[in-house]
């Protein structure tokens, strides 16, 4: 915040972008190293899936531009009982609570 704000950062958008670049290429380095299995999924559910994460991160940018960084915060600790609710109400699947 006190980036975008006292210090005019203008980058937000690039800043995200690179975030998905190296977070992707680290994913591929653990999968070469064994740690994780690719597994294929659907096409369709991928894009969407990763329409909706890029949606998300966009809207954080925008609420931690627009609000301070307490709202900011609460906004992002809310996430995941909203989702978890969305989950159940729109798919009737519920959420374990067991690692």
């Amino acid at each position: 915040k006190h980036i975008q704000v006292a210090r005019g950062f203008q980058f937000a958008l690039l800043l995200s972008a690179s975030h998905f670049v190296f977070t992707s290429l680290f994913l591929r380095v653990l999968v070469l190293a064994g740690v994780f299995k690719h597994r294929q999924a659907p096409t369709r559910a991928v894009l969407a899936k990763a329409a909706l994460d890029t949606l998300s991160v966009g809207m954080m940018n925008v609420s931690l531009n627009k609000n301070s960084v307490g709202v900011f915060q609460l906004s992002k600790l809310s996430c995941m009982p909203v989702t978890v609710l969305l989950q159940y109400l729109l798919f009737r699947q519920p959420t374990s609570i067991r690692a």
